[in-house]
């Protein structure tokens, strides 16, 4: 199907807030960030149909590399200058959900409900020394299967 890119760095969906009168709302910071990814999938998306048929979804989220190398991370994997796994917090299903949430929101799924596959990644950005255009962002693509 497609290819969209969704620039700056992933957000997870947080948890639900409950304000003192008793209302459920969605936390600013994940609410802001699914506006604007459902706007940059929009773009990317148009002018094809919505999907609403069993789909499968290919996600990577690329985060920026920070300067110090993580403990995590093996001095090897980290001067090779290569996108390396991100084995840390915010956890990969909360952006699986932030991702799916701005899709829909988008006008591209009809229903969230409809992912019969994921495949998904957390990765640190390559080095910007090495991989120039690799910087934070969200690369997802959709496949509907039959």
């Amino acid at each position: 199907m497609l290819l969209m890119t969704i620039p700056g760095e992933p957000v997870a969906k947080e948890r639900p807030r409950l304000s003192k009168c008793g209302r459920v709302y969605t936390p600013k910071k994940t609410r802001n960030w699914e506006n604007t990814a459902s706007q940059a999938m929009c773009v990317q998306w148009r002018p094809r149909p919505l999907i609403a048929r069993a789909v499968a979804v290919e996600i990577w989220a690329v985060y920026s590399r920070p300067k110090k190398r993580p403990r995590t991370v093996t001095r090897e994997a980290w001067e090779s200058g290569m996108r390396i796994w991100r084995p840390s917090r915010p956890d990969l299903d909360n952006v699986i959900k932030a991702v799916l949430d701005a899709a829909q929101l988008a006008g591209i799924l009809k229903d969230d409900g409809l992912v019969v596959h994921i495949t998904a990644k957390k990765l640190y950005a390559g080095d910007p020394a090495i991989i120039t255009s690799d910087g934070p962002k969200v690369i997802v693509r959709f496949t509907e299967v039959e």
